[in-house]
């Protein structure tokens, strides 16, 4: 989650993982994360390494009442409607990735006036006339 100020989320990038350890979160981090970025955790000790990394690492202790934190659950809750809401609850754990990617996209554009099929066109012409 790429955050503005403390108080709202810009942008969001969800993973479905087998197990959350170093190695993993060193991957996504290497994968998703530009590099000389501050990246703000808890103690989990998992995230230690970050910090050898090209990265600014700050530990914090969270408490349920700080507006990251709520943040943070207020996504993982929409996340739960959408599926709900949209799917019923059928996914599929070999699917789940691509609702976590359509969920992610929807949240990354929710503030732009443009149709959500007008900006994935958009993207898909672009790319294409670029040779990707």
């Amino acid at each position: 989650m790429d955050i503005e100020d403390e108080r709202y989320a810009m942008y969001l990038k969800m993973l479905h993982v087998d197990n959350l350890n170093s190695a993993t979160i060193n991957q996504f981090v290497s994968n998703y994360i530009d590099q000389n970025s501050t990246i703000i955790t808890d103690g989990y000790k998992g995230y230690n390494k970050l910090s050898q990394k090209d990265f600014k690492h700050i530990r914090q202790s969270y408490q349920s009442d700080q507006q990251m934190y709520r943040t943070l659950h207020i996504i993982i809750s929409n996340f739960k409607s959408f599926i709900l809401g949209k799917y019923h609850g059928g996914i599929k754990t070999e699917q789940l990735q691509d609702y976590l990617d359509e969920f992610s996209f929807r949240f990354n554009h929710r503030k732009e006036s443009k149709l959500l099929f007008d900006i994935l066109l958009e993207l898909c012409v672009f790319r294409k006339l670029n040779g990707q």
